[in-house]
C-alpha cells in the first residue's frame, strides 16, 4: 500500500497550512489560486510543479534558485550536491525521485515547505443517529398544532361555499349604472333553409357556373347601333357598350387627342389642320362623319386604345412631343434617379494582436464578418450618395475590455465620414467570449484589422 505525502507550509516561523494528500497527483506551489498551495509571496514562481508523479511514483522537481536538504533515511542531501548526480537536468529545472521513506525540506525565499511520506489513517466513516433516536415523519408533527390548521381549513371553506352560495344585494351605484346604461337585449331568430343539392351535367361541371358564366357573355356583347343619349344637363352621355372601331378610325382618334392639347390636327396620313377643338367627344363626332366606326375612347386617368395585337397607351400625364406620338412611343415625362452603387466590404485578413487567451483573432475576424458587415457597409454608403466611386482602405483598432464590450476604437481611412460612422458603430460592438489571460482572469485584448471598401 503506498504511504500518503504529508505537507506544511512556514512562512515567518508558523506553520499557515498542513495537509495530507492521500491521492497520487502532481502537487503545485505558487502565487496563482489555480495552486494545490497557494503561497502569494515575492519570489515565488506564479505555477510551479513542485511534486510530479511518475511510473506511481513521486519526483521531486528543483530549481537553482532553491535551496534545501532531502534526507532518504540514511543520509542528509543538501539540493547542491544532489545536482548531476541523483537529479536529471530537465530544462531549466532538476528532478529526482524520492522513496517513501524520504523525508526533506525546500526553501523558496520567505517561504519553507516540509515534506514526509506518513502512513494515512483510515477514514473515519459518516456517522449516523440510530432509528430510535431519528424517528419517522409523523414524530415530527406536533398534534395541537396540525389540529388547529384542520380547523381553520375547514372553517374557511366553509365561508367561501356560503358566500359563493348567498346572492349580493345591489347597491345603489349598481342601480344608477343599470337605469342608465340598460344593456339591449338582442334576440337571434334562425330559419332553416332546406340546401338542395346541385345537379351536374355528363361532363361533371356544375351547371349553375355555366348559367352564370352564359349570363357574362351575354352582357359583354355589345349591341351595334345604338346613338349616345343626351344627359339632362346639356352633356353628352356614353353607351355602356362601344361599337366596333375601324384601324384608321383608331389612328386618327389616337392623332387627334394627342394633338388637341397644341391646337393642331394630324390626320391618317400625317398631314396638319388647324382649328380643332379640343372637345374629344366633338372630335369623334366629326370622324364619325368622315365615315368611320368609332368606339369608346375614355378620357379618364388613363386611356386604351388596341389596333390588332398592339397595345398604345395615351396617359393624361403624358407629354406629345413632335409627330412620333401615337405610333406606339410612350413619353411618362419623369427622369430616372441616378442609380446608388452596392458597397462591398472585404476583410483584409485576418485580425492582428491580443492579450487574451481564448478571444483568439479567428474568433475576432468571424464575429465582424458574421454580425458586423451590414454596419460597415451603411456607412460606405453615405458617401456612394454623393460619389460613386468613393473607396479605400480602412484600418481598424479597438480593445475588448473586461466585460466583452469594446471600450476604445480608432479608425484610419479614405472619408472622415466613414470613419466617424464606423467608430461610433465599433463602440457598440460586443464580443464572446469575454477576454481572459491564460489564469483565467479578466483582461483587456487589442486587435488591428484592415477593410477594403469598394463600390460594385
Amino acid at each position: 500500500m503506498h504511504r500518503s505525502l504529508r505537507i506544511g507550509i512556514i512562512l515567518g516561523g508558523k506553520i499557515v497550512e498542513e495537509r495530507l494528500i492521500r491521492k497520487r497527483e502532481n502537487i503545485s506551489v505558487g502565487q496563482s489560486a489555480k495552486n494545490t498551495f497557494s503561497v502569494p509571496i515575492e519570489g515565488l514562481p506564479r505555477e510551479w510543479p513542485m511534486f510530479v508523479v511518475h511510473a506511481g511514483r513521486y519526483a521531486l522537481q528543483f530549481t537553482d534558485h532553491m535551496d534545501g536538504r532531502i534526507s532518504d533515511g540514511n543520509d542528509v542531501y543538501t539540493l547542491a550536491s544532489l545536482k548531476g548526480r541523483h537529479a536529471r537536468k530537465h530544462g531549466d529545472a532538476w528532478i529526482i525521485p524520492l522513496a517513501e521513506s524520504a523525508r526533506g525540506k525546500i526553501v523558496v525565499g520567505e517561504m519553507t515547505l516540509l515534506f514526509q511520506f506518513v502512513a494515512a489513517p483510515p477514514l473515519q466513516p459518516r456517522p449516523h443517529l440510530p432509528a430510535s433516536v431519528r424517528g419517522s415523519f409523523a414524530d415530527r408533527i406536533d398534534p395541537r398544532l396540525a389540529v388547529i390548521l384542520a380547523i381553520s381549513l375547514a372553517v374557511h371553506a366553509a365561508i367561501a361555499i356560503v358566500a359563493n352560495s348567498v346572492d349580493r344585494k345591489k347597491d345603489r351605484t349598481e342601480k344608477i349604472y343599470e337605469s342608465v346604461f340598460k344593456p339591449k337585449k338582442v334576440s337571434a331568430r334562425f330559419k332553416r333553409v332546406k340546401l338542395k343539392p346541385q345537379k351536374t351535367d355528363e361532363d361533371g361541371k356544375d351547371k349553375a357556373d355555366k348559367g352564370k358564366k352564359k349570363a357574362k357573355k351575354k352582357a359583354r356583347k355589345p349591341k351595334p347601333g345604338k346613338p349616345h343619349k343626351k344627359a339632362k344637363d346639356g352633356g353628352s352621355k356614353k353607351s355602356k357598350t362601344p361599337e366596333r372601331v375601324s384601324d384608321d378610325a383608331i389612328d386618327r382618334v389616337v392623332q387627334i387627342t394627342v394633338g388637341a392639347g397644341k391646337g393642331l390636327l394630324q390626320g391618317p396620313n400625317g398631314e396638319n389642320t388647324q382649328g380643332v377643338t379640343k372637345d374629344l367627344d366633338k372630335t369623334i363626332a366629326s370622324v364619325k362623319e368622315s365615315g368611320d366606326t368609332v368606339g369608346k375612347v375614355g378620357a379618364g386617368k388613363r386611356d386604351r386604345v388596341v389596333r390588332g395585337g398592339d397595345n398604345r397607351r395615351v396617359g393624361a400625364g403624358n407629354r406629345a412631343k413632335g409627330p412620333d406620338v401615337g405610333k406606339g412611343v410612350e413619353d411618362t415625362g419623369h427622369k430616372k434617379k441616378p442609380r446608388i452603387p452596392k458597397s462591398r466590404v472585404r476583410l483584409g485578413g485576418r485580425a492582428h494582436g491580443s492579450d487574451a487567451k481564448n478571444l483568439t483573432p479567428q474568433i475576432v475576424t468571424r464575429t465582424i464578418r458574421n454580425r458586423f458587415m451590414n454596419g460597415l457597409r451603411s456607412c460606405h454608403k453615405i458617401v456612394l450618395k454623393t460619389d460613386p466611386n468613393a473607396g479605400g482602405k480602412v484600418t481598424l483598432k479597438f480593445t475588448v475590455g473586461e466585460s466583452g464590450r469594446v471600450v476604445s476604437a480608432s479608425v484610419n481611412g479614405f472619408s472622415s465620414i466613414v470613419d466617424n460612422c464606423i467608430q461610433k458603430r465599433m463602440l457598440r460592438w460586443r464580443f464572446r467570449p469575454k477576454p481572459k489571460d491564460k489564469d483565467g482572469d479578466p483582461t483587456d485584448a487589442t486587435f488591428r484589422i484592415a477593410l477594403m471598401l469598394q463600390a460594385s
